[in-house]
Protein backbone atom coordinates (compact mmCIF):
# COMPACT_ATOMS: atom_id res chain seq x y z
CA UNK A 1 0.00 0.00 0.00
CA UNK A 2 2.99 2.47 1.09
CA UNK A 3 4.17 2.05 -2.65
CA UNK A 4 0.98 2.42 -3.99
CA UNK A 5 0.71 6.06 -2.59
CA UNK A 6 4.38 7.03 -3.17
CA UNK A 7 5.06 5.85 -6.67
CA UNK A 8 5.95 8.93 -9.21
CA UNK A 9 3.12 10.10 -11.23
CA UNK A 10 3.43 12.55 -14.06
CA UNK A 11 1.18 15.22 -15.47
CA UNK A 12 1.91 17.48 -18.44
CA UNK A 13 0.38 20.77 -18.68
CA UNK A 14 0.46 23.62 -21.29
CA UNK A 15 -0.28 27.43 -20.97
CA UNK A 16 -0.92 29.86 -24.63
CA UNK A 17 1.76 32.82 -24.14
CA UNK A 18 1.49 34.39 -27.41
CA UNK A 19 -0.26 34.43 -31.39
CA UNK A 20 0.52 35.62 -34.64
CA UNK A 21 -1.30 35.78 -38.06
CA UNK A 22 0.77 33.88 -40.51
CA UNK A 23 0.68 31.31 -43.04
CA UNK A 24 -0.05 27.97 -42.36
CA UNK A 25 2.87 24.97 -43.66
CA UNK A 26 -0.10 22.55 -43.89
CA UNK A 27 -3.08 23.69 -44.69
CA UNK A 28 -1.30 27.27 -46.57
CA UNK A 29 -4.26 29.63 -45.04
CA UNK A 30 -3.34 32.82 -43.60
CA UNK A 31 -4.45 32.02 -40.07
CA UNK A 32 -3.62 32.80 -36.17
CA UNK A 33 -0.82 30.74 -35.35
CA UNK A 34 -1.25 29.90 -31.25
CA UNK A 35 1.91 29.48 -29.03
CA UNK A 36 1.83 27.10 -26.05
CA UNK A 37 4.35 26.28 -23.31
CA UNK A 38 4.61 22.48 -22.51
CA UNK A 39 5.92 21.24 -19.34
CA UNK A 40 6.21 17.93 -17.29
CA UNK A 41 5.73 17.78 -13.92
CA UNK A 42 6.61 14.88 -11.21
CA UNK A 43 4.10 13.97 -7.94
CA UNK A 44 3.19 10.82 -6.36
CA UNK A 45 -0.63 10.13 -5.22
CA UNK A 46 0.34 11.19 -2.03
CA UNK A 47 1.51 14.74 -3.37
CA UNK A 48 0.18 14.46 -7.24
CA UNK A 49 1.77 16.61 -9.55
CA UNK A 50 0.72 20.36 -10.02
CA UNK A 51 1.62 22.90 -12.66
CA UNK A 52 3.47 24.48 -10.00
CA UNK A 53 5.82 21.75 -9.33
CA UNK A 54 9.42 21.27 -10.27
CA UNK A 55 9.49 21.07 -14.03
CA UNK A 56 11.05 17.81 -15.40
CA UNK A 57 11.36 18.79 -18.74
CA UNK A 58 9.58 21.69 -21.61
CA UNK A 59 9.37 22.75 -24.79
CA UNK A 60 7.02 25.31 -26.69
CA UNK A 61 4.90 24.54 -29.69
CA UNK A 62 3.13 26.08 -32.18
CA UNK A 63 -0.91 25.41 -33.82
CA UNK A 64 -2.62 26.65 -36.59
CA UNK A 65 -5.73 28.29 -35.75
CA UNK A 66 -7.61 27.26 -38.91
CA UNK A 67 -6.32 23.25 -38.91
CA UNK A 68 -5.00 22.86 -35.71
CA UNK A 69 -1.81 21.25 -37.08
CA UNK A 70 0.97 21.34 -34.55
CA UNK A 71 4.75 22.01 -35.21
CA UNK A 72 7.44 21.99 -32.29
CA UNK A 73 9.44 25.24 -32.23
CA UNK A 74 12.44 26.49 -30.24
CA UNK A 75 12.38 29.08 -27.11
CA UNK A 76 10.65 31.90 -28.30
CA UNK A 77 13.41 34.23 -27.56
CA UNK A 78 15.03 32.60 -30.56
CA UNK A 79 12.93 33.36 -33.39
CA UNK A 80 9.96 35.69 -32.39
CA UNK A 81 11.92 38.75 -33.08
CA UNK A 82 12.75 37.78 -36.36
CA UNK A 83 9.73 35.36 -38.12
CA UNK A 84 7.07 36.83 -36.17
CA UNK A 85 7.54 40.42 -36.01
CA UNK A 86 3.63 40.60 -35.57
CA UNK A 87 3.97 37.96 -32.26
CA UNK A 88 1.24 39.37 -29.25
CA UNK A 89 2.32 38.23 -26.02
CA UNK A 90 -0.92 36.73 -23.93
CA UNK A 91 -0.21 36.38 -20.28
CA UNK A 92 -3.92 35.98 -18.90
CA UNK A 93 -3.91 32.20 -20.01
CA UNK A 94 -3.88 29.99 -16.61
CA UNK A 95 -2.01 26.87 -17.15
CA UNK A 96 -4.08 24.13 -17.97
CA UNK A 97 -4.03 19.89 -18.28
CA UNK A 98 -2.58 19.53 -22.09
CA UNK A 99 -4.73 18.51 -24.73
CA UNK A 100 -4.12 14.98 -25.40
CA UNK A 101 -4.51 15.43 -28.73
CA UNK A 102 -1.06 17.25 -29.04
CA UNK A 103 1.06 15.67 -26.38
CA UNK A 104 2.48 12.67 -28.31
CA UNK A 105 5.12 14.76 -30.06
CA UNK A 106 5.76 16.98 -27.38
CA UNK A 107 6.96 14.52 -24.92
CA UNK A 108 9.84 13.80 -27.23
CA UNK A 109 11.34 17.10 -27.61
CA UNK A 110 11.04 17.59 -23.59
CA UNK A 111 14.60 18.77 -22.17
Amino acid sequence: MLFFLTSEKWALFERRIGCFQARCQTCQGEHWQLLFHMWRTRGSQISPPTPWSPIHGQTYQVRCGGCFTPAMVGHPQEWVPFQAPNFVHEHHHPPTVADARYTTIAIPMMR
